[in-house]
């Protein structure tokens, strides 16, 4: 789906070439580097990221969730990539913190798919209080024990309950995407909607610095100054998605929808972050975008 009117912001666009190449022709070439907002970016380290994105993958790979097997190479893998003082354990805040969500997920997901269990796995390897403690099994030291709890579960996209339960859910696809405007005569809007509904020039960037900060007040119950986890979007009312969407085509500036605007859509670019909202919670937040939407 091209969409010809999705908001461009240059200060977020990478142009990289590499002689008449496309990009991705040019990513064995370390040391090219790329110029964004005036800082130099090596391309080195641009590929080496991109690796993060196999530590997910690898986890949802693997076969027999819960078994003996699958502890051992979960805790392979995790050490392999957080271990950072190489103690055979994660045992350091730093290394925890380090996790990202897309990871923690994956854990839960890989864990819950074998059938075996009815709980996520920070239940059935005693994570919370007054639990046998099997977490080192998986590769975690016990003094990690309540700051796994504390970030893990607000990652869970699916928990083991809404896995069991009878209506599955679904993800959303190119296919079902419905011109998502917002009608304000469908909502009651609370005070964060209103709040976002009073700000000027919907759509500037000096708005989309507005709304980030309403919805971090607001939402980022981390602290880390984005909403990066499943707990933080879910608590976002249907009322605060049609406001920012009302809020932005008020500015006069699109006449799209704002989730088409930022991105939310598949096969758009992503400009959530914009937002305050992480890339790696779009689907999520799209779905949820989606839902709201077929409710008014």
């Amino acid at each position: 789906m091209e969409n010809t009117e999705q908001k461009t912001n240059w200060g977020k666009i990478i142009a990289i070439g590499c002689g008449g190449c496309a990009f991705f022709s040019c990513l064995g070439v370390l040391g090219f580097v790329a110029v964004f907002n005036e800082e130099i970016i090596e391309l080195g380290e641009a590929v080496e990221s991109m690796d993060d994105l196999s530590v997910p993958i690898d986890i949802l790979a693997l076969p027999d969730g819960g078994s003996t097997e699958w502890d051992a190479q979960v805790k392979a893998i995790l050490v392999t990539h957080f271990d950072k003082d190489q103690s055979g354990l994660i045992n350091t805040v730093e290394e925890v913190e380090a996790i990202e969500c897309d990871v923690w997920n994956a854990i839960n997901l890989s864990f819950l798919s074998s059938g075996d269990y009815q709980a996520n796995f920070t239940v059935v390897y005693g994570f919370e209080p007054d639990l046998t403690w099997l977490g080192e099994d998986i590769g975690f030291g016990e003094s990690m024990r309540p700051v796994v709890l504390a970030r893990a579960p607000l990652c869970f996209s699916v928990t083991a309950e809404e896995l069991m339960a009878e209506d599955s859910i679904e993800v959303p696809t190119e296919m079902d995407s419905p011109s998502l405007i917002f009608d304000p005569n469908n909502f009651t809007f609370g005070d964060t909607a209103q709040a976002i509904l009073n700000l000027p020039n919907g759509g500037s960037d000096e708005w989309d610095n507005q709304v980030r900060g309403i919805l971090l007040a607001k939402y980022d119950r981390t602290g880390d100054g984005s909403i990066d986890v499943s707990g933080e979007l879910n608590v976002i009312g249907c009322d605060v998605w049609a406001a920012i969407d009302i809020g932005m085509r008020a500015g006069g500036t699109y006449g799209s929808s704002a989730y088409a605007v930022y991105g939310f859509e598949p096969s758009l670019s992503w400009l959530g972050n914009a937002l305050g909202i992480s890339n790696g919670m779009r689907t999520e937040a799209y779905a949820k975008v989606l839902t709201c939407h077929q409710s008014q």
